[in-house]
């Protein structure tokens, strides 16, 4: 398996791993386990949605499409429009985070895309999920919870992990 840097670092499925993370928002079951409300929220997502006109979006956000696919995940992370519209409807923790994460997707799974943009992106996307767990990050016990804001915490801290991975890789190129 080769990065997005088309060098072997380990195998890791980046796709797999960043749709697990919104798979419970965008088929509304999220908040059910996690015992509270998730960052995410699959309401303001559809409003967006509709805001836009994005029929696509709206399908998926209400169940129309393969809840397993990977691409329906993908569309409504790293789709610019909904990004835009989830800002300017006011929900700015939302759109950071839609940003932050798609733009790491895209980062992680994109080709032809620059490393110093590759690698902002997944500094980005790091620095969004420090930014979830907030002071709780040094704290052992909040790092053993089950979820982070809605998210299965040991996904998110998969993210950090992988993220390092590459990032480390690119900084140490001759």
């Amino acid at each position: 398996f080769n990065t997005p840097l088309d060098e072997p670092i380990f195998s890791t499925d980046w796709d797999h791993n960043l749709h697990n993370i919104v798979t419970k928002v965008i088929n509304g079951t999220e908040g059910k386990r996690s015992g509270g409300q998730h960052i995410l929220c699959r309401e303001t997502l559809l409003q967006a949605a509709h805001n836009i006109k994005d029929l696509l979006a709206v399908q998926i956000l209400e169940g129309g499409y393969d809840k397993h696919s990977h691409m329906c995940s993908k569309y409504i992370l790293c789709n610019r429009a909904l990004q835009d519209e989830v800002l300017r409807l006011g929900y700015h923790s939302l759109a950071y985070v839609l940003v932050a994460i798609g733009d790491g997707w895209e980062a992680f799974s994109r080709p032809h895309l620059t490393e110093m943009w590759r690698v902002e992106a997944l500094e980005r996307m790091c620095d969004t999920v420090r930014e979830l767990f907030g002071d709780d990050v040094y704290d052992p016990a909040a790092l053993r919870a089950q979820h982070t804001h809605g998210f299965v915490t040991n996904q998110l801290l998969d993210l950090v992990v992988s993220q390092g991975a590459v990032v480390g890789r690119t900084e140490t190129r001759p």
